[in-house]
């Protein structure tokens, strides 16, 4: 048996067919295939870039080539486009009686960011994490109280924390970390 890439060799960014060659005694040949896809931001810079995909002020991370106040990297998780301001809200907070209401949409399948939503009741006091989601995982509360509601439509999904405000005023963030591979 043959193949054409062995096991531990590196692929590139996008994606490449991986083939296997068998022959047996009578010369009977048989072919299968499968796809490795590897994406992550590395992926989307290069599509989302081009030539200026190694560019820091164009395409890094907190880079805003838009001017739309969105960094690169929340562009990337909201599944916006970094290269023309398009509208969108994507989060939104709102109060019902005693209960913050906390929505945005995000990419679900973003494998190399971890996204957490903090909390503070004043901007000199400690962020708490409120939720926490690790690349491509599932949403989890980190605190009692906090009720999370999260559906997928299509490549994106929905999601709406619900807390107890507690009377006292908040203040709400979501924020985002590239993961780091060991």
């Amino acid at each position: 048996m043959t193949s054409s890439h062995q096991p531990g060799d590196s692929f590139p960014l996008g994606t490449t067919t991986v083939t296997y060659y068998a022959e047996d005694a009578a010369k009977n040949l048989a072919v299968a295939s499968f796809d490795i896809t590897v994406g992550g931001i590395g992926l989307w810079r290069q599509e989302t870039f081009g030539a200026q995909k190694d560019n820091p002020e164009i395409a890094g991370d907190l880079a805003n080539p838009d001017g739309d106040r969105w960094p690169n990297i929340a562009e990337y998780v909201f599944g916006t486009d970094p290269l023309a301001i398009d509208g969108r809200h994507l989060t939104s907070i709102t109060t019902k009686g005693a209960e913050l209401m906390f929505d945005f949409t995000h990419v679900d399948q973003v494998p190399d960011v971890a996204l957490v939503v903090e909390r503070c009741t004043s901007p000199r006091e400690p962020w708490t994490a409120v939720a926490v989601r690790m690349p491509s995982g599932a949403w989890v509360p980190m605190v009692p109280g906090v009720d999370l509601a999260s559906s997928q439509e299509g490549e994106y999904r929905e999601v709406r924390l619900t807390k107890p405000t507690g009377g006292a005023h908040e203040l709400i963030r979501l924020t985002m970390r590239m993961a780091t591979v060991e």
